[in-house]
């Protein structure tokens, strides 16, 4: 199937900020600066806006095959611990999309956004 369009999306930016996509090899990278939903310490300076969307298009990717969407990301030291983090994300496979949104956290989503939970490091 034709890849179209993944596209991961703002609202786990108010505590991560995602500083450098990784461009995949055959596909399109771009991004969508804008502020931010909370400013974050960077090394000592407030960081108030930066990269609010990243879209990764283009492509052929194959049913049977997958692909990797990486970027590498800031998190917000302030947030509790045991605090889940949630990343929307639509996936655009041809004319079909797949809005994996739902940020519940329920076992039962149909459509589950991809999460983490924040933990003590051992």
């Amino acid at each position: 199937m034709k890849f179209s369009k993944s596209l991961l999306a703002q609202p786990a930016w108010a505590h991560i900020s995602p500083e450098q996509p990784q461009a995949t090899a055959g596909r399109t990278l771009a991004t969508v600066t804008g502020d931010y939903a909370k400013s974050y310490d960077s090394h000592g300076k407030a960081v108030t806006q930066g990269v609010t969307e990243i879209s990764w298009s283009g492509g052929e990717l194959p049913d049977d095959w997958h692909d990797e969407f990486v970027f590498r990301s800031s998190i917000d030291a302030t947030l509790p611990v045991y605090s889940r983090v949630s990343f929307p994300l639509i996936q655009t496979c041809g004319e079909l999309d797949h809005p994996w949104i739902d940020t519940s956290g329920a076992t039962d989503a149909e459509m589950p956004a991809l999460s983490m939970t924040i933990t003590l490091a051992e």
